[in-house]
């Protein structure tokens, strides 16, 4: 009867959920294996203000519960100082009953270590490190005799951790600054409960004393900080987690080292005269990439060897994502810098693959925005595509965050965007007479206009190709242009084509995002007539999860960052299948969602 009092007391007075992210600006996965406590993989998302790490139960789709019986418990996240700008963030298991996790942090130039899980009781459930504390102790500055107290000192798990706090007398009151959380709200009225930042502080102050005095109180969480010679911006653990490979940045020049989690060592590595940036493990651990935005080349590490050997580019790349294929070569995605595009880099071989046969040369995938990300799927999924059969197709891709708030998938085989049943479409019009594939200025002007063929076999005005990506959601527009004998073709992204559109002749356009017929009309084409389509490109997305206002949040992938791979077993016992997903940090929503890389949907967020 107490335990349900307490309960109800508990639930009548809650605090105010404030959300767990504040600008949340990388993520990390711990996969479930047998060096880690968990029997499912969990997720750790760093922000940029606060200091705060939260956990995800990813299998569950709920925040980490810290209370094993209660399960719908949101569980405590990791708190690293109010005053942090994490940059980066890496889970690391040395045994089946310990977890750490790592963050880079921008505001005191460190690698911070924080303790998650430091045993596992006998029941087999995963303990969370405790906070621990002394007294506070006073200095009183100027020897007057004051002797205020501070009673009711508490500290609270997953907004405390380690440092010192200095309550002080100024000439406007006590003030409370922290030493990893910076100076907290106030001033502290003596006699009444003061709270800090989410209470990552509180006590009752009695008395009162003259400036200069103060209290300090130290709190332990177990946290460690580490000079690695600058901010550590990118983390990513090995995935044996032997060692964590780190791009650190200091004095505005970014260099890579090898972290070792065991002892603390950091190994610099001497990458030449380049800036790297993203890094990408091959699943089994026997290479590393790393992307680099000065040097047209990506670093490539060998377990092998135990050192790095270099592919060289057309331009300098961001972001890189290496996929194996059963053959066992590797295709590297890369992102070069400055440029709407994902190209395929046969590693074995060091040459590009091209992605699109309608245009001369080698070429990638062209986006109309700019990629903050990409990311390998190495599982297989089922994709809305079928075969003649009239069966669902499965295969793998690397996932494509995008400015405009998508993540799109490109396939693994051609390097085309993942396409859903449909594809590339019409996006019609609706005028008196219905709906219509297009439009145009002349047809109730004349008798016997020219007009667009439908095709037989797709049974659209406009067809498009099967690679999915090269079609874009775009304005088209034809002019009929008498020194050209033909109809200029326009679009409103793509601009002028360079191949003019005849009468009774096939047409496709210059990079092959369609390809129409204008047959010719009983009355002659005329200067300025216009014909005016809109393409629609028919490729899977995760956007959001598509719910109205109505249903209480309408949730948006804005500004989706770097992804992260995962994945777990599902189904029934003994017939366990391994389920690829992504995990998708909002920066924009602030917020963090499941993706399912086969159809986009959304399956699970957190906020």
């Amino acid at each position: 009867m107490i335990l349900a009092l307490a309960l109800l007391t508990g639930c009548l007075n809650p605090e105010p959920y404030e959300g767990m992210f504040d600008l949340p600006t990388a993520a990390a996965v711990l996969p479930a294996t047998h060096m880690a406590p968990f029997s499912q993989p969990v997720g750790y998302v760093a922000n940029r203000f606060g200091g705060r790490i939260g956990i995800l139960a990813l299998k569950q789709g709920v925040f980490l519960s810290d209370t094993p019986t209660a399960s719908f418990v949101r569980g405590a996240p990791l708190a690293t100082g109010a005053n942090r700008n994490l940059t980066s963030v890496a889970a690391w298991s040395p045994s089946d009953d310990t977890v750490h996790v790592f963050a880079g942090d921008n505001t005191y130039n460190t690698l911070v270590r924080v303790t998650h899980i430091e045993s596992v009781d006998a029941a087999g459930y995963p303990q969370r490190a405790a906070l621990t504390w002394d007294d506070a102790t006073f200095t009183d500055a100027d020897g007057s005799g004051d002797s205020p107290t501070l009673e009711d000192l508490t500290f609270k798990l997953g907004y405390s951790a380690t440092e010192t706090f200095r309550v002080e007398r100024k000439e406007s009151g006590w003030w409370v600054t922290g030493s990893r959380s910076g100076v907290l709200a106030g001033p502290v009225i003596p006699g009444e409960p003061y709270l800090g930042t989410r209470r990552n502080i509180s006590f009752t102050l009695s008395g009162d004393g003259t400036p200069g005095d103060f209290f300090e109180v130290s709190v332990d969480s177990g946290l460690l900080e580490y000079d690695v010679g600058g901010a550590p911006q990118q983390l990513l653990m090995a995935p044996d987690q032997s060692r964590m490979a780190m791009v650190v940045s200091a004095e505005q020049v970014r260099t890579f080292a090898w972290f070792d989690p065991a002892t603390g060592d950091t190994t610099p590595v001497d990458l030449g005269a380049g800036a790297p940036d993203r890094l990408a493990f091959a699943p089994d651990g026997s290479a590393l990439y790393v992307a680099d935005t000065l040097l047209p080349q990506v670093h490539v590490w060998s377990a092998e060897t135990d050192a790095f050997t270099s592919v060289v580019l057309p331009w300098p790349v961001d972001d890189v994502a290496p996929l194996v294929r059963e053959d066992g070569s590797t295709v590297l995605y890369v992102h070069p810098i400055h440029a709407n595009e994902v190209w395929l880099l046969d590693v074995d071989s060091g040459e590009l693959l091209d992605v699109n046969p309608f245009t001369e040369g080698v070429q990638g995938m062209a986006f109309q925005e700019p990629v903050r990300g990409i990311a390998a799927v190495h599982g297989e999924v089922l994709l809305p595509e079928r075969d003649p059969e009239n069966e669902r197709i499965s295969g793998r891709a690397v996932a494509v965050s995008l400015q405009d708030d998508r993540v799109v998938f490109m396939a693994e085989e051609t390097g085309c965007l993942l396409r859903t049943a449909y594809g590339p479409a019409l996006a019609p019009y609706t005028d008196l007479s219905g709906s219509v594939d297009y439009v145009d200025n002349f047809r109730t002007v004349v008798a016997s206009p020219p007009y667009l063929e439908t095709d037989a076999w797709y049974g659209e005005a406009v067809t498009f190709p099967a690679c999915g990506g090269l079609t874009q959601r775009e304005e088209w527009r034809l002019t009929y242009r008498s020194y050209l004998g033909g109809w200029e073709v326009e679009g409103d992204v793509s601009g002028v084509q360079k191949n003019v559109a005849y009468e009774d002749t096939r047409y496709v356009s210059d990079a092959g995002e369609f390809s129409l017929m204008v047959r010719s009309g009983g009355t002659p084409s005329r200067d300025g007539w216009r014909i005016e389509f809109r393409s629609s490109p028919g490729v899977v997305q995760a956007d959001g999860d598509n719910l109205s206002q109505s249903s209480g949040r309408n949730i948006t992938l804005a500004l989706p960052s770097d992804p992260v791979y995962f994945s777990y077993l599902a189904g029934p016992a003994g017939e366990q299948t391994e389920r690829p997903y992504l995990l998708v940090v909002a920066e924009g929503a602030d917020l963090a969602a499941r993706v399912h890389p086969g159809d986009g949907s959304v399956e699970a967020t957190w906020w």
